[in-house]
């Protein structure tokens, strides 16, 4: 019998708006239903009260976090692990998605990371997958979710031999319309993603890095000015093999003084490296991983991903970067 499973989406909302889209479109295209803040009807109950009611009807409960706690109740305590209280409570499966903190950007953090950090280890008691980015996410979604539903033997909505005809056409009805709903503001959300620059809303921004260089004999930091997306079209043939982070810094110290016209350079604060290589992260277009060499020594390599390659590849048919 054809089942359509309700799963109810739990997070913080400004830092994870991409994210929760991501999610919802897994869920359309497994055949199911995602429910959230986004879709609750303005009503004269209270927040919780309206919340409760929707996770009751729900078959799984997800909760993603990341770097903030979320909008406080009057006990003080966030929205978003009210609900995973109640879900709790009232015994719903529970899939748990973290943000790998190394991959948050500065902007999505808590100044006071305490409560968000206290949350993050409670879900610990649930079975955990780790995620950076909205691709790796949907993925975790994708593999997460079926055996969720099947080991826990969800209901789910079927279509009801005691119902009358009226009252069945009408729920199912209402089911389409939602479905119609959800579909075009994923369809929105889809076209929002395509409009900017690579796809990515906030690649093609100015930043302010300190580059060593020589002056009279004398080796100084000088303040440069590069944009991302710059820096990145000349940096993206050097990491078509894995690359030290060690040498990576002197490549990307230079890059970025001649990007910001401010001559050579062979090394750049370690900070904002890390800046410039977690922002491209962010978005999918490198990657890196950690090795320990002989001396048990752990070190960094980064590479360009198939996403940045082809990112790479769509400019050189407007710019000539003299590589």
């Amino acid at each position: 019998m054809d089942r359509l499973f309700q799963i109810f989406v739990s997070s913080t909302f400004l830092d994870l708006e991409s994210e929760r889209g991501g999610v919802f479109e897994v869920i359309l295209k497994m055949g199911h239903m995602p429910s959230g803040m986004e879709y609750f009807p303005a009503s004269t109950m209270r927040p919780l009260d309206l919340i409760k009611k929707q996770i009751d009807v729900c078959d799984v409960f997800v909760v993603i976090v990341a770097g903030r706690y979320g909008s406080i109740e009057s006990e003080g305590v966030s929205y978003t692990e009210r609900e995973y209280e109640y879900a709790y409570k009232t015994k719903k499966p529970i899939l748990v998605f973290p943000k790998d903190f190394n991959s948050i950007v500065a902007g999505h953090l808590d100044s006071d990371r305490g409560p968000v950090e206290k949350f993050r280890n409670r879900l610990k008691t649930h079975t955990n997958k780790t995620w950076c980015d909205t691709a790796t996410l949907k993925e975790a979604a994708y593999q997460s979710l079926p055996p969720c539903i099947n080991d826990n033997k969800c209901f789910g909505w079927v279509r009801g031999g005691n119902l009358s005809p009226t009252s069945l056409n009408e729920e199912n009805r209402q089911l389409r319309d939602k479905c119609e709903d959800l579909q075009k503001r994923l369809e929105q959300h889809e076209r929002k993603q395509q409009k900017s620059l690579f796809g990515l809303a906030d690649l093609d921004v100015a930043l302010c890095v300190q580059v060593h260089q020589r002056h009279a004999g004398r080796l100084l930091l000088s303040k440069v000015n590069v944009n991302l997306a710059a820096v990145f079209t000349h940096i993206a043939p050097h990491l078509r093999h894995w690359i030290h982070e060690g040498d990576l810094n002197y490549v990307l110290a230079n890059i970025c003084a001649q990007v910001g016209n401010a001559g050579s350079s062979r090394q750049m604060l370690d900070k904002d490296m890390s800046k410039i290589l977690i922002h491209y992260y962010n978005h999918g277009l490198v990657e890196y991983s950690d090795k320990i060499n002989k001396q048990q020594i752990s070190h960094r390599l980064w590479r360009i991903t198939e996403k940045g390659e082809s990112e790479f590849r769509s400019r050189l048919t407007i710019h000539d970067f003299g590589l």
